[in-house]
């Protein structure tokens, strides 16, 4: 339910947007069913010509190979568009459909012709390269820990006592790890517990493409352990792209004496001009880090305290812009990933757990 609340809502502002005759393609789901139910995705697109568009359905079941393409292929691989702009498709063809974890929608021309998606860890780069809108989702799997936050869903880490990247560490979904408070603020601790130091890692449900990315930090960033990695960035499943890993991090990498202790990276960090580091002041204990995703390029900042679309220079930290297109990836199936973890997985110089 919240899914189609926050994704219905987004529905109302696609259709006011159709009062720009310059409005972008748009597609978005205004039911999706539940993990384990047989009901059909339904959604709704505007700003094309619905007769020349359809809509191709994808699901991620993991547990049977991976993507899948809906309803079949071949046989039905693109959904049909109505006169009203709505659509409708059936994504439990197969036996497993209903433990699909992640579902995408792209808004494509009834002339897409790529091939069928049959059991893809990924879902292909050249899906997305002939849509002109998407969206895609995680499911709320009830075996999985989720939490809201920020007006979103997100699930919660965990190794289930088994070493994961990055480090590798222990992560945990505990509520010792992964919490918000009464304010709305999420808090992510490094803890030790039962001999081991447990991490903590969120990701969104929703993949939110090009625009803005704002994060503001209400902790000194200065003063963490120069083993503990703060990072606030895109990740993708699919290696294209270097994983489609747009980074904040504050990090000083286990070098104590740095005085830099953040920096942007487009990944992979070791091309030219991909990766900047600058120094978060002691005195600022409160942060917003930013970055915009466009096609053409990249732009971050930080600032002191809360975000401020127009912010005083002095409240500048530090500011940079990419602009090498050709290694700036293209949206596809990424979503917001935050997470609090320690280099190589080796213990706090200090020894003391983290809480950001």
């Amino acid at each position: 339910m919240p899914n189609y609340i926050r994704l219905f809502a987004g529905w109302l502002t696609a259709l006011l947007a159709t009062a720009s005759i310059q409005a972008a393609p748009t597609i978005v789901i205004t039911n999706l069913p539940a993990y384990g139910t047989t009901n059909d995705l339904m959604g709704v697109v505007s700003n094309v010509n619905f007769a020349a568009y359809a809509v191709a359905v994808f699901i991620n079941v993991p547990d049977a190979g991976g993507w899948y393409s809906k309803p079949t292929c071949p046989g039905a691989p693109l959904t049909t568009i109505q006169p009203d702009g709505s659509w409708r498709a059936d994504i439990t063809t197969g036996p497993n459909d209903i433990y699909a974890t992640q579902v995408a929608a792209l808004l494509v021309s009834t002339n897409y012709n790529q091939p069928c998606v049959l059991g893809s860890q990924f879902l292909p780069t050249n899906v997305f390269a002939q849509a002109v809108a998407s969206v895609v989702v995680h499911r709320t799997d009830p075996y999985q820990r989720w939490i809201s936050f920020s007006g979103y869903n997100w699930s919660v880490k965990t190794g289930d006592g088994s070493l994961l990247g990055p480090g590798p560490n222990y992560f945990s979904d505990s509520t010792s790890n992964v919490w918000t408070d009464a304010q709305g603020w999420l808090h992510l601790r490094i803890t030790h517990r039962t001999n081991q130091w447990q991490c903590a890692e969120i990701l969104s449900a929703l993949t939110f493409g090009y625009g803005t990315y704002r994060f503001e930090v209400n902790t000194p960033v200065d003063a963490l352990n120069s083993r503990v990695i703060l990072g606030l960035f895109t990740w993708s499943d699919d290696p294209v792209y270097a994983y489609r890993e747009i980074d904040v991090e504050c990090a000083r990498w286990s070098v104590p004496s740095d005085t830099n202790n953040a920096q942007f990276v487009l990944q992979p960090y070791y091309l030219a001009n991909q990766l900047v580091r600058y120094r978060v002041p002691p005195t600022a204990t409160n942060v917003t880090f930013l970055f915009t995703w466009e096609t053409n390029r990249i732009s971050w900042q930080s600032q002191i305290g809360s975000y401020s679309p127009n912010p005083a220079p002095s409240n500048i930290i530090s500011s940079y812009v990419f602009t090498n297109a050709a290694n700036i990836p293209r949206t596809g199936d990424e979503n917001v990933d935050l997470n609090l973890w320690l280099q190589d997985g080796n213990a706090p110089t200090d020894n003391q757990e983290t809480e950001v």
